[in-house]
């Protein structure tokens, strides 16, 4: 008992320590300690952050950048379309395929150029390739060169997607344009982690063509001759090896970004995108994977997957509503059923589905039976998850001069107990 006292000191450090440890285990477990500047984890069914560090910070993106110019050349453009090369596409600077001047590639061989081995001079090209298409195609483009109208034509799109705080400056990811200098450019060629999320979420669950650019991202190896050369490509994305469920990815980096990265997965049937901005710089290379690798086992351990019909119309909302100058007092008012949805969404266990009724205390007739009345909205934080309308049961006429006046006859016609005549509902319509 008296050695016990003697060491009681030493004991209360090691006890100390051993709680620490474990606590910072538990907590890497809980929030994710990622080397990387800006990071998201989204859940790729909802666009809801599940994980954000600085998320809305606006940082270069370097070659990140060529999935938004992918998408957008699948959506415009055949793949069997034949791009001629530029003197401005064959000098853009490395990583690059080499194009030579006057050449010609299809959009499907630079597409597979630019997403497996990240090649600027490729995707220059097809950028030249659509821009010059969208021209031709109208006179909002007058006085704009080929990649002016590409350029204009893709920040347009991000905006459109639920980009608030993107700007390309160009198609590869590149800080500026060849022969452009840094110090005339307003606003620099920047996103944020949460909108490089967002534009990986559009591009393999919301564009009409994710499937084609899923199966392209995805390609291991591919070869290909052209203009009396051979070439074979090899994807980059090294998370192709490392987990299976790899949708697609794409790495970048430049001196002023860093090391960038997004990706899709599905884990454990669970649907992540994630984006990384400056996650180290050389010699650190593999940050990356490693903040991939948190990120995920993040996901998987505290978030689950549910179902939205195991929520919405399990309670069906049957109610009466005033009605305003309407032939009946009151209609009934059911739910229809949900709108705009996906039917699964990840749910951390701490979390709850909240349900917002939006109804008004009364309404104006006239009232046609199916009309939406209301909704109930279904939220999970501030995310909006689905809505469900809320419809009349039956129709509902507005009171007419005709409908005063048969009031009137009836109470001609009926006398009540006072011997009076409700004469006065006619006379209220007819000093309207």
């Amino acid at each position: 008992m008296i050695r016990l006292q003697k060491y009681r000191g030493l004991i209360y450090v090691v006890f100390f320590c051993l709680a620490v440890w474990f606590l910072g285990i538990h907590t890497e477990a809980q929030i994710p300690r990622v080397h990387a500047l800006s990071a998201v984890l989204m859940d790729g069914d909802t666009g809801r952050v599940l994980y954000g560090k600085e998320q809305d910070q606006v940082r270069a993106m370097a070659s990140t950048t060529k999935i938004m110019t992918a998408i957008l050349i699948l959506e415009n453009c055949d793949l069997d379309e034949e791009v001629t090369i530029s003197k401005e596409a064959a000098g853009n600077p490395k990583v690059k395929l080499y194009l030579r001047a006057g050449e010609t590639y299809t959009v499907n061989q630079l597409l597979h150029s630019m997403l497996l081995e990240s090649h600027n001079d490729s995707a220059y090209a097809v950028a030249e390739h659509l821009g010059e298409k969208l021209r031709q195609s109208g006179r909002d483009w007058e006085g704009l060169s080929a990649m002016q109208c590409f350029l204009r034509y893709m920040n347009g799109k991000a905006m459109e997607i639920g980009c608030k705080n993107t700007n390309f400056l160009t198609p590869n990811g590149l800080d500026i344009l060849p022969g452009q200098e840094e110090q005339t450019v307003a606003v620099p060629h920047q996103t944020t982690a949460v909108d490089l999320a967002t534009m990986m979420r559009y591009c393999l669950y919301l564009s009409p063509k994710k499937d084609v650019f899923q199966s392209i991202a995805c390609t291991r190896q591919y070869s290909f001759c052209q203009n009396n050369r051979q070439f074979t490509l090899s994807n980059k994305n090294a998370l192709l090896s490392m987990y299976e469920g790899v949708l697609a990815g794409k790495t970048g980096f430049t001196t002023k970004a860093g090391y960038c990265y997004v990706c899709g997965v599905n884990s454990n049937g669970k649907s992540f995108i994630i984006s990384l901005l400056g996650s180290g710089w050389p010699n650190h290379k593999n940050y990356k994977w490693e903040d991939v690798r948190k990120l995920l086992r993040y996901g998987d351990e505290n978030y689950e997957l549910h179902s939205l019909s195991s929520w919405v119309g399990t309670k069906e909302e049957e109610t009466r509503l005033p009605v305003f100058d309407g032939e009946g007092d009151f209609v009934s008012v059911h739910t229809k059923g949900m709108e705009a949805a996906k039917e699964t969404f990840l749910l951390h266990k701490d979390e709850k589905v909240k349900r917002v009724v939006d109804l008004p205390k009364k309404v104006t007739a006239p009232i046609t039976e199916g009309q939406k009345v209301g909704e109930i909205r279904y939220m999970v934080g501030d995310t909006l998850l689905c809505t469900e309308s809320l419809v009349a049961g039956d129709s509902i006429k507005k009171k007419s001069w005709l409908w005063y006046l048969g009031r009137v006859l009836r109470g001609f016609l009926c006398r009540n107990e006072k011997n009076t005549f409700p004469v006065a509902a006619f006379m209220v319509y007819y000093h309207r």
